[in-house]
């Protein structure tokens, strides 16, 4: 009876149920993986995205940095570049004042020497 087709059966039977069986808990482990995964996953995508967001806000704080020193920089230029505009100013209000009052001088003296001729020719006539 040990060797009758109905007892291989059953014994054929027993493996395929003990295959089934380990076949159902390996498709549980898979699923409870699935599910852990599902459940990990938002985690790394929210810690992929806070990394984008921290390496672009440190991009943008660098790109920033360094448009700050360069904005300073030209500001820097642009006093130096405005003092030296109102130091040109001073000097060419200086020289033309000069100017004025050489003229000034020139009128006078001209004046002074057209009558100083007058006056020769005054002299001369009489």
């Amino acid at each position: 009876m040990e060797n009758s087709p109905e007892n291989a059966l059953r014994t054929g039977l027993d493996a395929l149920d003990a295959v089934t069986e380990r076949i159902s808990i390996v498709n549980q482990i898979v699923d409870s993986m699935r599910e852990l995964h599902q459940i990990d996953q938002p985690q790394k995508n929210q810690e992929i995205s806070e990394e984008y967001y921290l390496f672009e806000l440190n991009k943008w704080i660098t790109i920033s940095a360094h448009q700050s020193t360069e904005l300073e920089m030209k500001n820097e230029l642009l006093l130096v570049t405005q003092k030296k505009y109102l130091e040109s100013l001073k000097k060419l209000k200086f020289l033309q004042t000069e100017v004025e009052a050489a003229n000034e001088k020139y009128k006078y003296y001209k004046e002074q020497a057209e009558q100083l001729k007058r006056t020769r020719n005054i002299s001369v006539g009489n």
